[in-house]
């Protein structure tokens, strides 16, 4: 169904709002990677950043968090979502 997907470079200007991401969210080094998704959406506003990262990302205090950072800095803002919910699912479907 989808024939072409563009190539998001990691550039600096995505590293470095990854740090500052990484920061704010106090992701640990280990799942940094999260950050750089983030940032890589907000970078190319991307309109929906799809996760199963309930933790880093999908968790409605990072969520919140991520907002005010971006509304703040006047940066585009993703609609951060788990599969499910782009489904019009929920997840507590999971459960």
């Amino acid at each position: 169904m989808v024939t072409e997907f563009p190539v998001l470079r990691i550039t600096n200007e995505v590293i470095k709002l990854a740090e500052t991401y990484a920061q704010l969210l106090e992701i640990p080094e280990r799942a940094k990677v999260d950050a750089v998704h983030l940032s890589v959406a907000v970078i190319y506003e991307v309109d929906y950043l799809l996760t199963w990262n309930c933790k880093h990302l999908a968790h409605g205090g990072i969520r919140t968090k991520i907002h005010r950072y971006n509304r703040m800095q006047e940066l585009h803002e993703p609609m951060i979502v788990t599969p499910l919910e782009l489904m019009g699912g929920t997840n507590d479907e999971m459960e």
